[in-house]
């Protein structure tokens, strides 16, 4: 196996569910349909959503972006849907 395929399969393979979550990080993990309704329907708050999928890279790419958003605007809701 080269290395340049070697390579290809730990970034993509080995590490697609590795996600560095900042300490600081606010996003609320949402795992249920009925849960999603729940925080979406009761907030009073801005709510922004991150539609993703742990295989997809751009998703990955974007994932500290969110969390980064998310302690920077502590007035707004963060959920994150799988």
């Amino acid at each position: 196996m080269s290395q340049g395929c070697w390579g290809w399969f730990l970034r993509n393979v080995l590490r697609q569910d590795d996600e560095h979550v900042p300490i600081n990080s606010r996003v609320i993990h949402v795992t249920s349909d009925q849960r999603f309704k729940e925080l979406i329907q009761t907030s009073k708050r801005s709510v922004v959503v991150d539609f993703s999928a742990s295989w997809s890279t751009p998703c990955r790419y974007i994932s500290p972006v969110f969390h980064e958003l998310s302690a920077k605007y502590p007035s707004t809701i963060f959920l994150k849907v799988d």
